[in-house]
């Protein structure tokens, strides 16, 4: 029988090659060489595409960086479209040719060449959806709420005109690109009162008056820009996915695609799912899911589904943890298994996810509060600005966590996808809890007590 390893392998059609190797140009073949700067531990190219949202993080391509951190990678034309190294993102299409330099501390620094790298370029600039598109993570928030409204809209036009002033890109990139403008747009609009009300500190009693303010300022741009807005292509887009329920509140015309983004929209409930059941230990939950994926009519996406259901069900509690590396942004490296004998107690997070800073002093209050009685308190963030990451530890305190980095990716068996998340792991190393009482939890003590209680 063929591995699961090897069979997504060669489901996905990727050929490495190591840095020496040179390549004549196949017809259609995507080639990407060059070298990664600041990186530490593995680095991987993520499919970030239509079915992205609901595969493992075992399915990315692994980079076999060389000990200067270069590297080959060829891909089959089938796996054209959107991908992320890092922070870094890209848009891969047949007879591309790129020779690059990531840099995954800043995208920023990353430089691109050869037959392909003006979309490359282009991408530089791409907002981030979970940082509210934009937005910028509150950062362009304006003092009142038609500043920031007006604001967001005078950034899309911006990028629209930027878009339309670039050359050297294809017509189906380039209307993607316009569709991500549309669609950062919206996002951004969506999430404007919650980052509001963020940054200005705004008092809960508030809170409401504020969110109906923006609701009456924002409602007809979102209608003008969501309506006839539905197209499967779009779907490769991260931040479309991510406004589906806005964009099928409105209305469209186009009964067909709006019956493929339903479908999306079923594949993506039953993978949230699948990683709650899996996360909780729910047999029930995950009993179920089988059933669900033939509901599903996209074979592309129960096929995604379907191996995810594999890959997700082979680490359950109850069974050994599985090791993995720790980092310390200065090239040191630990592994989970060192705190072997002790409870451990894990916290995923980033210095970009708000509810994770916010939980950070309840997981020190912990840490305090059990320091000296066989519990270890693993504060492991998943940022890939590891700059980013040391210079907010440098204005925090630590005094009863062990700080540091983890790669995601190379850890698929925690499936470290939604953020804060919290695992136990018992004396004897064996998982308890992939989806453990986060620090605030009134259950929490009570679970540590009976972990350290045991022999």
């Amino acid at each position: 029988m063929i591995s699961k390893s090897l069979s997504i392998l060669l489901s996905l059609t990727v050929f490495l090659f190591p840095s020496s190797w040179t390549h004549t140009q196949d017809a259609g073949t995507i080639y990407i060489h060059g070298k990664v700067a600041n990186a530490e531990g593995m680095v991987y190219l993520v499919d970030n595409g239509e079915t992205g949202d609901f595969k493992t993080l075992d399915e990315s391509h692994h980079l076999n960086l060389n000990d200067k951190g270069e590297f080959e990678i060829a891909l089959s034309p089938e796996n054209q479209g959107y991908y992320k190294i890092g922070y870094n993102q890209l848009y891969l299409e047949p007879g591309d040719s790129i020779h690059v330099r990531i840099d995954l501390k800043d995208p920023f620094n990353s430089n691109f060449s050869g037959r392909g790298a003006g979309k490359q370029d282009y991408l530089k600039s791409a907002p981030l959806p979970k940082a509210g598109s934009y937005l910028d993570g509150g950062r362009t928030v304006k003092q009142g709420c038609s500043e920031t409204v007006d604001h967001i809209l005078s950034l899309a036009r911006e990028a629209t005109s930027v878009l339309d002033s670039t050359d050297g890109i294809s017509d189906k990139f380039r209307e993607l690109e316009h569709a991500r403008i549309r669609a950062d747009l919206i996002n951004s609009l969506y999430m404007a009162p919650s980052y509001y009300v963020y940054v200005h500190k705004t008092e809960q009693d508030s809170v409401e008056a504020y969110f109906e303010k923006f609701k009456a300022i924002m409602a007809n741009h979102i209608e003008r820009h969501a309506t006839e807005f539905a197209d499967t292509n779009f779907l490769q887009l991260t931040v479309y996915r991510n406004i589906l329920p806005t964009i099928l509140e409105h209305p469209q015309t186009n009964t067909e695609a709006v019956s493929r983004l339903e479908d999306w929209q079923i594949a993506n409930r039953i993978y949230r799912a699948l990683t709650r059941g899996v996360e909780s230990n729910d047999s029930v939950a995950l009993a179920s899911i089988p059933n669900d994926i033939d509901r599903v009519k996209s074979p592309l996406y129960a096929s995604a589904l379907k191996r995810s259901l594999l890959a997700l069900t082979t680490f359950k509690p109850g069974e050994k943890a599985v090791d993995f590396e720790i980092h310390d942004g200065s090239g040191n490296i630990t592994h989970l298994s060192d705190y072997e004998g002790k409870v451990i107690y894990i916290d995923f997070w980033a210095t970009w996810c708000v509810p994770c800073i916010e939980e950070r002093p309840n997981f020190q209050h912990l840490g305090a509060l059990y320091h000296n009685k066989d519990v270890v308190f693993l504060s492991l963030s998943v940022d890939t600005d590891h700059g980013k990451w040391m210079d907010f530890l440098k204005s925090t305190d630590q005094n009863f966590t062990l700080e540091g980095l983890v790669d995601r990716h190379s850890m698929p068996a925690y499936n470290v996808v939604q953020i804060p998340r919290y695992v136990l792991i018992d004396k004897r190393f064996t998982l308890v809890d992939l989806s453990a009482p986060k620090p605030s939890s009134s259950d929490i003590q009570q679970v540590l007590d009976r972990l350290t209680a045991l022999d």
